[in-house]
């Protein structure tokens, strides 16, 4: 399943409810500050005990106004083990008793282990099915299909004609072919590392890297006889040299026919027009090398790449290298780059390989022009959505920061500021003294507009040992408001 968030998301229960009750009432108008989860999402959320302290952390799998449908008793917590309470059964919770969309362990676990990715990113597993019915189990669940699903699997045989793919046991759906027909034999060899994304309707694949094909320069193609009629492709020398050139070129660091001069090309050196299509891979001390002329050279196509380890030049004969309004007849790689030339029958343009996206983001080009850049063209986009998506981590949560006891250094009833630049989370235990009433309020906030987040109250009668945890942005006021005695156990920030 698919989790949803929400800030200062606090509410009190407002009908009592059993250990196995799964629909819990909020506060009149509460459930507004909670996510709305659809099928296949859900968010946490930790129930606490005004009277004893007991704590449950619940799974939120549906929202109606105030009502909340539940799964009880999802993550452990020393209250749950010391019951010895299993998943599904929880504790009582009377009217009153605290509910909030807090920080668990099982949420930090699910949002940055490597295996998580893996499982709720990828979702990608075995095949455990037989011959054409694919069946996979991805931990966690995935859920309902919805449309754009991707999931990936090892098959676990080869496809003697239509398919089908079961996931966790759900519903069974057609597998077909990109083009939307039924597959026919063949498409999948076992063990093949499969691709298939949901429409709807069916999962459709999207590729298949299959383990039994015959291997060219580094890229392989299926093994397909000439009467084949299936959508793989033949494996003759022109389609495997097409792929191999075209596909993969920066791969290829061996000689083909008449072309060992430009594939391992000595810089200083001029290309002739029998580089056209192939990987120049540049070497040797830092020169020139020339590039033929693109004059009635139309859609000829080089690639290059600088393995030299120092900058190397390109030089064409005629005409200009273009890229984004900008020319010039020289052009330097530094070591490590790759770029792809297309002629266009008057210059040599730029398309693609890392000396463009470097240009790009030396700031060479304008925001609009680097979009149309990376929309035109997948590989490009691919590295942009990588590089977006580390710059949207920089600010994740627990990301370069670390735990702090600073119990020592700090105090109830006074105000403390997060300096940093990212959001701190601030975790606090407490001992409230036997047989002395009292309460317990955590408070974030601007400076001058803190707001209760968590909120807890003793009675003379029993002991209470609360705990809270919560998130202070940068900037902002954080403070534990207390009445009666209490012991400050353990106060630890994660900055």
């Amino acid at each position: 399943m698919i989790e949803m968030f929400a800030n200062n998301a606090v509410s009190k229960l407002a009908i009592a409810i059993s250990s196995t009750a799964t629909a819990i009432t909020l506060n009149t108008g509460d459930g507004a500050l909670f996510p709305n989860p659809s099928s296949g999402y859900f968010f946490r959320l930790t129930l606490v005990s005004a009277v004893n302290g007991n704590t449950e952390i619940a799974y939120c799998t549906a929202r109606s106004g105030d009502v909340l449908t539940v799964q009880r008793n999802q993550e452990s917590t020393p209250y749950t083990v010391a019951a010895g309470l299993s998943t599904g059964k929880g504790f009582a919770f009377a009217v009153g008793d605290g509910a909030a969309l807090d920080i668990t362990a099982g949420m930090m676990v699910n949002i940055y282990s490597p295996a998580s990715d893996q499982q709720n990113v990828v979702r990608a597993a075995n095949d455990t099915g037989a011959v054409n019915a694919i069946a996979i189990a991805l931990n966690p669940t995935m859920g309902t299909s919805t449309t754009f699903t991707k999931v990936i699997f090892k098959a676990a045989h080869t496809n003697t004609g239509s398919c089908t793919i079961t996931i966790n046991g759900g519903t069974t759906y057609a597998l077909k072919g990109l083009s939307g027909a039924a597959l026919v034999g063949g498409e999948i060899q076992e063990n093949a590392i499969v691709e298939a994304i949901f429409n709807g309707t069916a999962y459709y694949i999207t590729s298949a890297v299959n383990a039994a094909t015959t291997a060219f320069n580094g890229l392989t193609m299926p093994t397909k006889s000439i009467s084949d009629n299936s959508t793989n492709g033949a494996s003759t020398a022109f389609v495997n040299n097409f792929v191999s050139n075209a596909l993969n070129p920066y791969a290829l660091q061996t000689t083909v026919g008449n072309l060992e001069t430009c594939l391992n090309s000595a810089t200083g050196t001029t290309l002739t027009t029998s580089a056209f299509g192939s990987a120049v891979q540049l070497g040797g001390a830092s020169t020139i090398t020339h590039v033929p002329t693109p004059v009635g050279n139309g859609g000829a196509t080089l690639y290059f790449f600088n393995n030299s380890g120092v900058n190397q030049t390109l030089q064409t004969e005629t005409g200009n290298f273009f890229f984004n309004g900008a020319s010039g007849n020289v052009l330097t790689l530094a070591k490590d780059e790759s770029l792809l030339l297309i002629g266009d029958n008057y210059n040599w343009c730029a398309f693609d390989g890392s000396w463009v996206v470097a240009q790009a983001l030396a700031g060479y080009v304008s925001s609009s022009s680097l979009t149309t850049i990376l929309e035109s063209y997948e590989t490009i986009a691919a590295l942009a959505t990588t590089l977006a998506g580390y710059t949207q981590l920089s600010q994740a949560i627990g990301l370069s920061q670390s735990y702090n006891v600073v119990t020592g250094s700090r105090s109830a009833n006074t105000i403390y500021t997060n300096t940093g630049t990212k959001p701190m989370t601030v975790m606090i235990s407490l001992t409230f003294s036997y047989n002395v009433a009292g309460t317990a309020t955590a408070q974030a906030g601007p400076s001058g507009s803190l707001v209760n987040l968590l909120y807890s109250t003793y009675s003379t009668l029993t002991s209470l040992f609360p705990s809270f945890s919560f998130i202070v942005q940068p900037g902002q006021k954080y403070q534990l408001v207390t009445t009666g005695t209490l012991t400050i156990n353990n106060w630890s920030e994660m900055s």
